[in-house]
């Protein structure tokens, strides 16, 4: 394990952004809120990195806030244990996949934007919008409840990845 961990340290990234690009990431915008809370300013990512670390609630708790996700529960304690492997996360909320990853709702989650990527070997990538995903969901949702053997409670989501199919299914009800 440690060569292979000195190895893959050697590599050389297969993409590196240009600062611009870096600036304008998602990680720079949470970074900026990050240091707007704690009132201070990173020189670097090591000492983001680090006092992320330092005050992981704090940070976790950050997190969910700015990445506005659809929750049910409560967001405290974020984190049970200071050691990664034997931490539980927010284990007092509730969080659906499929609600989030469907949602068409304010500008970060318009129907235009980015939800799915499928690549595969010998074609080129198949890309769905949240409103085509959003689409193509409701239709299926139109037919798939005749062929369920499974009962779905109104108002939950559900996602299938059947492993013999090309293909993938969402469900809302």
């Amino acid at each position: 394990m440690g060569a292979q961990l000195a190895q893959a340290r050697q590599r050389q990234p297969l993409f590196e952004p240009t600062p611009e690009q870096s600036s304008r990431s998602q990680l720079a915008a949470f970074i900026g809120v990050c240091e707007r809370h704690w009132q201070c300013s990173f020189p670097d990512y090591a000492s983001f990195e680090q006092r992320c670390l330092d005050e992981s609630s704090d940070f976790w708790r950050l997190f969910l806030k700015w990445a506005q996700l659809l929750h049910d529960g409560t967001s405290a304690p974020a984190i049970t244990a200071a050691q990664c492997e034997l931490a539980q996360f927010f284990p007092g909320l509730q969080l659906n996949y499929t609600e989030n990853l469907l949602r068409t709702d304010g500008s970060t989650f318009a129907a235009y934007r980015p939800a799915l990527t499928a690549v595969h070997a010998g074609r080129p990538p198949e890309r769905w919008s949240r409103g085509e995903l959003c689409d193509r969901v409701q239709a299926m949702a139109a037919v798939m409840p005749a062929r369920l053997s499974c009962v779905l409670r109104p108002q939950r989501s559900a996602a299938r990845c059947p492993p013999a199919l090309p293909t993938w299914g969402a469900l809302r009800c």
